[in-house]
């Protein structure tokens, strides 16, 4: 079962019984939240695209609203460096590959009813 106070989840992406070789761990949509990166300093390698296999959908989480996450497929990798924007429109398969040494970036979210005007983050209220 959940944990106490765990978001409810309810599966995502598309559902097979044998999910196919050489999947992305870690990759996500946001329903209706369009995401942005800045590359401050450091990089990586991001993926983009595709479709998440055998997800799971979780409806309120703090930053991106309802949120599918899990294995994703037919990805597009990109190495990504300081300088570089990346735009991640909502329902679009985004995360992260490989992170070499450090990755610092500045995060934008700019669809309305997802952040609401005074919300922290919970690390900064501590």
């Amino acid at each position: 079962g959940r944990s106490a106070g765990a978001p409810p989840t309810e599966p995502c992406g598309r559902q097979v019984a044998t999910p196919p070789p050489g999947g992305s761990a870690g990759g996500s949509t946001h329903d209706s939240q369009t995401e942005g990166y800045y590359i401050v300093s450091g990089g990586g390698t991001m993926f983009t695209d595709g479709y998440v296999v055998n997800g799971r959908h979780v409806l309120s989480p703090d930053l991106n609203g309802p949120t599918c996450s899990g294995m994703a497929f037919d990805v597009v990798k990109k190495i990504v460096k300081p300088g570089d924007i990346i735009i991640i429109p909502a329902g679009v398969v985004h995360g992260w590959l490989d992170i070499s040494d450090h990755v610092d970036y500045l995060s934008f979210r700019p669809s309305p009813g997802i952040l609401t005007a005074g919300w922290t983050h919970p690390v900064l209220k501590k």
